[in-house]
């Protein structure tokens, strides 16, 4: 489709240019009209590109921490910080901050990003990967032959249904088991353990397999013993991505939170355990089977909820022009697209969807409707 796409662009007279980065756009005050953008090639080389219509469609800004920091934050969902991405990382939003730059208005920028995925922020290598399936027994991403490796310990850790996750502050903030729940502590969170689970593990292997999604490494078997579970959190420990204290207090100490809201969340997290019956959360009685111990250590591994792509941007009309900080007045000759300015569908008051599609949907439409209008205000 693609190339097909291309080949007609092409014959029609038109040019693209691969491996050359759009870092600014050309914008005359005066007449309120953008009328291009400079670029650097992959060499070095710099650009100056004319155009009558200049559309935006650089995938938002997953991969600027100073933009995140700066927008990515709500009176609903004061979740600050920087997220990591699991992506594209040249969607770094230099145009989308260029556009704010000459006065474009933006829609609905403070909302949580996209996150469909949550693990470790370090991954592993120090660890072989087994393969433990043949051509009947395959991966459902990869169709390979299944496959195992230690590598994947701390992931099946931050994504344990089973286990408990509290945020920065220490507190317990979403059913563990829901779908796509973990943007709700923000960029990091952390899950929380006592010493006779890792016992366990060591004798009788996690609890319940783990299928990797995020590293692609094989994920771990459950009911698999785990002899080298202690070596496997030194590693984690030394790396920064798991902490141990020999008090509940003490590790709320090491995790910069207050030790009666740790010790408070763990208490009762333990008291739905043991009812079967999570009344903050919904969890199910099948995923309530883990008790954190009345005695240490106790141990704290991180988690990081990973984005696809930020969410709210520039505000646009029907036409897909941006529009300016009035969120009235079009930028003449200033389209955006895609999750340049997805937030128009969504609310600050609400997560992102908890299914797949939506943004992929909105790029298809808005493209779609952008071109159209572009054309048009060509021939006027």
């Amino acid at each position: 489709m693609f190339d097909s796409i291309m080949e007609d662009y092409v014959e029609l007279g038109g040019k693209y240019l691969l491996e050359i980065e759009a870092t600014e756009l050309i914008y005359d005050e005066a007449t309120n009209i953008v009328t291009g953008v400079k670029a650097v090639g992959y060499d070095g080389t710099e650009y100056t590109i004319n155009a009558k219509v200049v559309i935006t469609a650089t995938g938002g800004f997953s991969n600027n921490a100073e933009l995140q920091e700066e927008y990515l934050s709500n009176e609903y969902y004061p979740l600050k910080g920087s997220w990591l991405m699991y992506g594209m990382t040249q969607n770094d939003g230099k145009i989308i901050d260029s556009a704010l730059s000459i006065g474009a208005g933006t829609y609905n920028i403070g909302m949580p990003p996209m996150v469909h995925l949550q693990g470790s922020p370090v991954t592993l290598h120090e660890y072989p990967v087994e393969i433990v399936g043949d051509e009947n027994d395959v991966g459902f991403w990869s169709r390979l032959p299944r496959r195992n490796s230690l590598n994947d310990f701390p992931n099946a850790l931050a994504g344990a249904t089973y286990g408990l996750q509290v945020n920065m502050d220490g507190e317990r903030f979403s059913n563990e088991a829901g779908t796509f729940q973990t943007w709700k502590s923000g960029p990091k969170y952390y899950t929380i353990w006592s010493d006779d689970f890792f016992q366990s593990v060591k004798t009788n292997g996690l609890p319940v397999s783990f299928s990797d999604d995020l590293t692609c490494q094989g994920g771990i078997d459950g009911g698999k013993p785990i002899d080298e579970v202690y070596d496997v959190i030194d590693l984690c420990i030394e790396k920064g991505i798991a902490y141990k204290a020999d008090t509940l207090e003490e590790l709320a100490n090491v995790l910069g939170c207050d030790p009666a809201v740790l010790t408070d969340n763990v208490s009762r997290y333990n008291a739905a355990v043991d009812s079967g019956v999570d009344e903050e959360f919904g969890k199910d009685a099948s995923n309530l089977t883990m008790k954190i111990g009345e005695t240490g250590p106790y141990y704290a591994f991180v988690g990081a909820s990973f984005i696809y792509s930020t969410v709210g941007g520039l505000d646009v009309n029907t036409s897909m022009q941006v529009l300016g900080s009035d969120n009235a007045t079009p930028i003449n000759g200033l389209y955006s697209v895609g999750t340049d300015s997805l937030g128009v569908l969504f609310s600050e008051r609400r997560e992102y969807v908890t299914y797949g599609g939506a943004a992929q949907g909105w790029a298809y439409t808005s493209g779609r409707l952008a071109g159209l209008a572009a054309v048009e205000s060509l021939q006027q």
